[in-house]
């Protein structure tokens, strides 16, 4: 099912996103009763009967990506919870921890926050935890799942990656330690150089395809917004503010066993399947494995939107039609 994507991909501003993320509802915490920290933030909505969502970010990525699905969530009336996951942004590090740890993450914070009934989206690197959403939270709690360009189990195929991420997830598997240091060697680098001039450097060098690891030329554009790339700057700063082991973490997690089974998400679980035809992080063809392993469209719950788009392009020019979906499954 291929849909046409909007055509504003980015029209924010630097100074409105500013705005935002410095507010006190970007930077909140949950201690939980084992005294671990969950961080968290919250876009769109702020009124406490507003339908919710629990967004799961990227890789990397933090809590403050969910600025992707503000002003969206706001026009629809929308809560969105945006959650750290350990050892990122405010969220305290869990050795060891699993896939599916992050889900009791979850619904703990849900608890605290008193919301009973909510919908999960997981984007790009969220997108396992919410498939694991899908396997573990009760019906009862658990209205509806979306993954958004969305990696999936580790025994998925990696066909049709850009050369860039599966090296990467290649280095995870077999080499973390030459993973480790590169990363090191690039946080060092984010730390000391102004965050203007990394700004600056990344537009200039936009147009190198070998500089981009692969990503499409169709990206270019918000690649080349200053607005846009100052934000994923802060975003994947906040990632790595406590080091680099909650991005070693995340890494083996992607590239290990699950620990759940996606031919066990139940039928009555409504998932809806969001990816790109020009997606060359995380291909198409991921989409639909996941998609024929939960057993397809047989029973109208599961939806899959093969759409015009990259991997960026898939995220922001259908962040309105993703959360109407939601919306209409809650």
């Amino acid at each position: 099912m291929s849909t046409s994507t909007e055509k504003n991909l980015w029209p924010e501003s630097e100074e409105e996103i500013h705005s935002i993320l410095t507010s006190p509802s970007s930077s909140q915490t949950f201690t939980l009763p084992s005294g671990r920290q969950i961080g968290y933030a919250t876009f769109g909505s702020l009124s406490p009967s507003a339908p919710t969502v629990f967004y799961l970010h990227g890789f990397p990525g933090s809590r403050l990506s969910g600025i992707f699905f503000h002003f969206p969530a706001k026009a629809l009336g929308i809560k969105v919870i945006a959650i750290d996951r350990p050892g990122i942004g405010l969220s305290s590090p869990l050795q060891e921890r699993t896939v599916r740890d992050h889900v009791k993450d979850i619904r703990n914070l849900a608890g605290h926050l008193g919301v009973q009934r909510y919908a999960v989206l997981g984007v790009s690197g969220g997108g396992i935890y919410a498939l694991a959403c899908a396997t573990a939270i009760p019906g009862h709690e658990l209205s509806a799942i979306a993954v958004v360009a969305g990696i999936g189990t580790a025994d998925i195929p990696l066909a049709g990656m850009g050369w860039g991420n599966w090296c990467i997830f290649q280095g995870f598997k077999y080499c973390p330690w030459l993973i480790r240091l590169l990363q090191e060697k690039a946080l060092a680098a984010m730390t000391s150089i102004p965050k203007e001039k990394i700004v600056a450097m990344t537009i200039q060098k936009a147009g190198n395809s070998t500089w981009l690891g692969g990503a499409h030329l169709n990206d270019l554009p918000l690649l080349q917004d200053q607005a846009f790339v100052a934000l994923m700057l802060e975003i994947q700063q906040e990632h790595f503010v406590q080091g680099v082991e909650g991005f070693m973490r995340e890494g083996k997690l992607y590239t290990s066993d699950s620990g759940f089974r996606i031919d066990h998400i139940a039928e009555e679980v409504q998932v809806d399947l969001w990816y790109g035809e020009e997606d060359t992080n995380v291909p198409m063809s991921m989409g639909e494995e996941i998609y024929r392993r939960m057993g397809g469209g047989k029973d109208g719950k599961k939806r899959f939107f093969g759409v015009e788009g990259t991997h960026l392009g898939v995220i922001s020019g259908y962040r309105r039609r993703i959360l109407e979906r939601l919306v209409e499954r809650m």
